[in-house]
């Protein structure tokens, strides 16, 4: 009988990608889905696509006590990937549905016996600051000093990451728990919902941006969707795992579509006023403004995701093929029109 691994925040960019690589590994996967109008088209693509494993679908609020009882019960494994990242959310409202979300998840797994693993989809929002010096690689002993007035999304994580350690502690016997701290992320989605990264990158190849002298941290989803598997699989892997293929530089991002223009083209359909709308919003994302910071023009961002590579055997993809599959949607080949 297969496995069964529940996914939080299934229908999204990352978590999609772990439906996908999890039912290709045979697992039986129960997404969870915020609400019954949630996105579930491309859920079940995937599951079509995989042709293993079995998909089952459920509904289980963040918000709502005791909302997973029911979904983990009897499972093997969680992955707990869900989070609210709205860009319009206020601030306070934020730090209470990420950490209630987080509380309500730690509970129901306290009532399912059967599950012996917990795999924590966090950020690298938990683990960068700006109190540092010159040369400085952020890694796993890094953790970011927000306040809910500075950031509060990088609070919520880091407070999430704080209370699973603590659930860590009391049931270190019996449940092994990972933490994963994924950088920007980059590659092909699964659906239509708008992703600030790729969309960002987008922008990039339109030429829509202003030539900030930005270095930043990125990683591909389908790397994230690895390690989470391979953190699954790996019966050592244990605390926390920083997910960076390296940094590029925004001009390198532009070079990596430009260099590829001999096998394709770009045909970006984007306005210039929307596609600097979706660089302000860039800006505002919780999870990025301390990459954005003043302070962080004209040097990169360094940060070491080797732990992953030599732990879990995480062969990272190259950023350049990165950039060029986020934007697989916008590209044509050369030879399809003159």
């Amino acid at each position: 009988m297969s496995e069964i691994v529940c996914v939080t925040g299934a229908s999204g960019f990352i978590g999609a990608h772990l439906v996908a690589l999890l039912l290709r590994a045979g697992y039986h996967v129960r997404a969870t889905l915020s609400s019954t109008d949630s996105e579930t088209r491309h859920l079940r693509a995937i599951a079509e696509a995989a042709g293993a494993g079995q998909l089952t679908l459920h509904v289980a609020n963040l918000t709502h006590r005791g909302g997973f009882d029911s979904v983990f019960d009897g499972a093997d494994h969680v992955i707990h990937a869900a989070a609210s990242v709205r860009l319009d959310t206020p601030p306070e409202e934020l730090v209470e549905v990420n950490l209630g979300g987080t509380h309500n998840v730690l509970s129901s797994l306290g009532k399912a016996a059967s599950v012996r693993t917990l795999i924590y989809t966090s950020s690298l929002a938990a683990v960068v600051h700006d109190r540092i010096g010159p040369g400085h690689v952020f890694d796993e002993r890094d953790w970011s000093r927000d306040t809910p007035e500075t950031d509060p999304y990088a609070y919520a994580k880091v407070r999430s990451e704080q209370m699973i350690e603590e659930f860590s502690d009391r049931t270190r016997d019996s449940v092994r728990v990972v933490r994963l701290q994924p950088s920007l992320a980059l590659g092909p989605a699964h659906s239509s919902r708008p992703v600030i990264a790729p969309r960002f990158v987008a922008a990039i190849a339109a030429g829509a941006l202003p030539d900030l002298h930005l270095c930043l941290p990125f990683v591909d989803v389908r790397d994230i969707a690895k390690a989470h598997v391979a953190a699954l699989q790996h019966p050592t892997a244990a605390g926390r795992y920083v997910l960076s293929a390296g940094e590029l530089w925004l001009h390198e991002v532009a070079q990596a579509i430009e260099l590829a223009e001999d096998r394709v083209r770009p045909q970006l359909d984007m306005d210039l006023d929307s596609d600097l709308l979706m660089y302000l919003l860039f800006l505002q994302d919780w999870q990025m403004r301390i990459c954005t910071a003043t302070e962080n023009l004209h040097r990169p961002i360094a940060v070491n995701g080797d732990r992953a590579r030599t732990e879990l055997g995480l062969d990272y993809l190259p950023l350049r093929q990165s950039v060029l599959d986020t934007l697989a949607e916008h590209l044509v080949d050369a030879g399809a029109k003159g």
